[in-house]
């Protein structure tokens, strides 16, 4: 059900779409838009770490601290466990996700490692290994 009008609800609202006006001008994305591409990228690195060292546990991890999360803010453990594993495991948009994430970045190659012929290090040793 609507709540009902209110003058500070309806200048709330119109100052909301100004700011939102202004991040789509500028192609700023919300948090709403930040937090899926999160869970979006936390999926894809999980289905590329399946199976290796470390990679399972890593994500049985995630998972355990989402449900604790969940579970504190009041649901059941079951039940938060199931759909924590289920938005990671088994995405309908996991193999478009992997495919964007494989493709490079139009015009944004970082100076530091394509544009220079030895990388700038302040690590001795690190550009060969390590050896010294």
């Amino acid at each position: 059900m609507p709540r009902p009008k209110t003058q500070a609800g309806e200048a709330h609202a119109e100052e909301q779409a100004r700011y939102r006006g202004k991040l789509r001008a500028r192609g700023a994305p919300e948090a709403s838009h930040v937090d899926v591409a999160v869970a979006a990228a936390v999926a894809v690195s999980f289905d590329r770490s399946r199976g290796k060292p470390n990679g399972d546990a890593a994500f049985d991890a995630l998972v355990d601290l989402a449900k604790t999360i969940l579970v504190d803010r009041g649901f059941d453990p079951v039940e938060a466990g199931k759909k924590t594993r289920g938005r990671l495991q088994f995405r309908s948009d996991l193999d478009s996700l992997k495919d964007i994430a494989t493709r490079p970045a139009p015009g944004r190659s970082s100076p530091h490692y394509f544009h220079f012929k030895k990388r700038d290090s302040r690590v001795p040793g690190s550009e060969d290994g390590g050896a010294t």
